[in-house]
């Protein structure tokens, strides 16, 4: 890792450390890591969010790009439930 993506690395970690909320804040979370962190170029043309899957119910995804990344994420407090 260089020191440029290092140093994103460290701010997104500052940035995002204690805030915000799942439902509130996960968008921002997702194109701030995407865009900042990993270098993906114009993440908003592809990138989906709350796509509906279905299990055994339906159910909400926080986040896709087909192909190759699906995410759900949780908030501190949800983690342990």
């Amino acid at each position: 890792m260089n020191d440029a993506r290092k140093k994103s690395v460290k701010e997104f970690v500052k940035h995002w450390t204690d805030k915000g909320y799942e439902k509130g804040e996960s968008q921002r979370f997702w194109i701030d890591l995407l865009q900042n962190v990993l270098g993906v170029p114009d993440v908003t043309e592809y990138i989906s969010f709350e796509e509906q899957v279905k299990l055994d119910h339906t159910a909400f995804i926080d986040g896709y790009s087909n192909p190759i990344l699906k995410w759900n994420i949780k908030d501190s407090e949800k983690r342990n439930e």
